[in-house]
């Protein structure tokens, strides 16, 4: 009786190690579930030319990570540096403080996992780009040229912006500024040439798309549409379309008090 529970005892625990060593084997063969960006790590995220916002989760269906690892270069960098380890997160948010205003960043991210005392690492992320600039764009805008026939707009992005990108189309002039939706233009108008130094004009002969960086300046030459416009009167400009950020939104115009401000899902961000 003494020998068979000794036995018993005996094929326990080799019962017991044969599992341990088979759950180590499974742990060490399976792959670490990968880190990933957001899918609107581009552009959601805050943004500033003091800091820059990243986040991200972990995926499902590998081996749950003791916690990811955020590389980061700079334009102009060949090598990445890992610049922070967050630990047990399934998903991640990690604020870059060490940033230079203007300056565009490229991250990636990894999963790891502790395994037999080694650490054992997912794949890289796809590579996030983004800058240390304003998550809301700023603008000033004045009135360079004015007659009832014609009108110029001078645009200046502030420095420390991102890159504006304008979807240029006609559009419409009308005299009250608190009006922004469904509003009937007195006075159309549309979009004649552009210019970048507010001498050397280009006629604008289809819809273009063109680039304004932080602290440059673009010169829009308005016609009247019909012979009734009077572009001489008016306070307020219709929208312009803009990206900013990877992000749509557009620009509204007081033409009264030389600001401009951008708008995104129907909301103003500045």
């Amino acid at each position: 009786m003494k020998k068979i529970i000794k036995l018993s005892v005996v094929f326990a625990f080799l019962l017991l190690g044969v599992l341990i060593i088979s759950g180590k084997s499974e742990a060490a063969s399976k792959k670490v579930s990968r880190a990933v960006w957001s899918p609107y790590a581009k552009y959601d995220p805050y943004c500033s030319p003091k800091r820059i916002d990243v986040e991200g989760y972990v995926e499902s269906g590998g081996l749950k990570p003791t916690g990811v690892m955020i590389y980061r270069k700079a334009k102009g960098e060949k090598k990445y540096k890992k610049i922070a380890t967050l630990k047990k997160k399934s998903s991640f948010k990690y604020k870059d403080k060490n940033v230079t205003a203007g300056d565009k960043y490229y991250y990636k991210v990894r999963a790891y996992r502790k395994v037999n005392g080694k650490k054992k690492y997912s794949k890289y992320s796809e590579v996030l780009v983004r800058s240390a600039v304003y998550k809301e764009p700023k603008y000033t805008v004045e009135i360079t040229d004015r007659s009832s026939e014609s009108m110029t707009i001078k645009i200046t992005s502030k420095k420390n912006n991102g890159i504006t990108y304008f979807d240029i189309n006609p559009y419409a002039l009308c005299d009250d500024k608190d009006e922004i939706e469904d509003v009937i233009p007195e006075n159309p108008a549309y979009i004649e040439s552009y210019s970048y130094d507010g001498e050397n004009y280009i006629e604008l002969e289809e819809k273009k798309e063109i680039e304004l960086k932080g602290k440059e300046t673009v010169y829009l030459q308005f016609s009247k549409a019909d012979e009734n416009s009077d572009l001489s009167k008016g306070k307020f400009l219709g929208t312009i379309e803009i990206y900013y950020n990877a992000w749509p939104c557009f620009i509204l115009f007081s033409l009264d008090e030389g600001t401009a401000k951008a708008w995104q899902n129907g909301e103003m961000i500045h």
